[in-house]
């Protein structure tokens, strides 16, 4: 009987399955908040240097009293391109005569202009208050914010690392880990707890020793979220359409994942990824809405991508590697979400690059999903030597199909011997 058989027999799917579940589905509505807490503590609202004839009341009430608001900008602040403020220079002197219609100036670029070199005043009509505007983060020193938020997802990378090798207490409870370990009767008590609690007492009671399974694409889907500002709408709004379209992604993989291979699924959502980031270079921000719904379709992509490809991941993984490559999986994973940051700087030289380089990211790895066997409906590998077997073909020299994984034999005979302790043999072995 082979293990995945064992456990179909103890239940693979009731209230021991669903508990597990339901218990890491609280951990992880953890995650999101802080992952994506800096598109608000972050965010860089509108601002412009900070001018004695507007800002100073008392300046302004003995020089400028009759004047309006809007007035007093247009003297003190040049306009950009789009006849808007500028955010990060003023006027060396104030220009009184960019009121009078009938005369004739010269354009504001051709005025003497300075850096803010009193601060900046800040719009506080949707955030009071965040670090860009705690530490003047603006213009010269925008760049700083990004690196904070490389900074943020590297610790996730650390963490991961660490809870990489804190794990080794917790894989205690994997039964096929216990039975590789030499602990057979502690696996065999695993094995009843799983079937008592899903409600098969009897099996419980019966069981004996005899008879006791992510880089290039997150760079675009992190890069999609921690630049959620930049679509031009409300963000609070956006960011639950961001989550909120994750639900229906849900039962689509559900369906994917029972119907279709997995390798034409995950070159299908790679393609579709890095398409819709590519195109969202020819929208222009002018035009929100369809950049809104192009970045939802994006992030649906990354999202499906995102359980096809762990489940993927499980299924090629042999059980004495599955929680290390996993582990390696996520490190990568972080890994991404630190870069995707850095990639935003590059908006200084061309303002799409970033999206281009999203876009093309995902592409490029449709290579390394063919390179990979395919595993739809096949049971999870046991052991090294299944998976040895599973790359094998026919006509193809032993020589060459051999795997050198030479630290892992010892392990790999150890594990052998467990399982047929307890009257497990793989599925390859029958």
């Amino acid at each position: 009987m082979a293990f995945s058989e064992l456990l179909q027999h103890v239940g693979d799917c009731g209230r021991f399955q669903i508990l597990n579940i339901v218990l890491c589905v609280l951990v992880n509505l953890l995650t999101p908040s802080n992952e994506l807490i800096e598109n608000f503590s972050a965010a860089i609202p509108a601002h412009r240097c900070y001018v004695q004839l507007i800002d100073n009341s008392t300046f302004k009430a003995s020089i400028a009293m009759n004047l309006s608001a809007e007035a007093l900008l247009r003297v003190s602040i040049p306009m950009d391109p789009n006849q808007k403020p500028e955010q990060c220079r003023r006027f060396r002197q104030t220009h009184w005569e960019l009121l009078d219609a009938n005369v004739s100036v010269m354009s504001d670029a051709k005025l003497e202009t300075e850096t803010c070199l009193d601060g900046w005043v800040y719009d506080q009509s949707v955030f009071t208050s965040s670090i860009i505007t705690e530490w003047d983060l603006v213009c010269d020193l925008k760049s700083l914010k990004l690196i904070v938020q490389s900074i943020f997802m590297t610790g996730f990378l650390v963490g991961v690392l660490l809870c990489g090798v804190l794990s080794d207490s917790w894989i205690s409870e994997s039964v096929p880990w216990l039975i590789l370990t030499g602990k057979t009767e502690q696996a065999l008590k695993e094995l009843r707890r799983i079937a008592f609690i899903n409600g098969k007492k009897d099996v419980a009671q019966s069981l004996t020793a005899e008879t006791g399974g992510r880089f290039s694409t997150f760079l675009g889907n992190y890069g999609l979220l921690l630049d959620v500002q930049n679509l031009g709408m409300d963000m609070f709004l956006t960011q639950f359409l961001l989550g909120a379209v994750d639900l229906p992604n849900k039962c689509l993989t559900f369906y994917i994942l029972r119907r279709i291979k997995r390798r034409p699924s995950l070159a299908l959502f790679l393609l579709l990824s890095g398409s819709i980031l590519i195109a969202s270079v020819f929208v222009s921000k002018e035009m929100p809405i369809l950049r809104l719904i192009i970045f939802l379709l994006g992030k649906s992509s990354f999202s499906t991508f995102n359980m096809i490809i762990l489940a993927f991941i499980n299924e090629l993984s042999p059980t004495p590697l599955r929680t290390t490559l996993t582990g390696i999986y996520g490190s990568v994973t972080r890994l991404a979400a630190a870069l995707s940051a850095l990639v935003l700087l590059t908006r200084r030289y061309f303002v799409h690059l970033p999206m281009i380089l999203y876009g093309f990211a995902p592409i490029i790895a449709l290579i390394c999903i063919y390179i990979l066997p395919e595993t739809f409906n096949l049971p999870l590998p046991d052991t090294i030597m299944d998976l040895e077997k599973r790359f094998m073909k026919k006509g193809t020299r032993k020589e060459k199909a051999k795997i050198s994984w030479k630290r892992l034999a010892a392990k790999e005979t150890q594990y052998a011997h467990r399982m047929e302790e307890l009257g497990i043999t793989s599925h390859n072995a029958k």
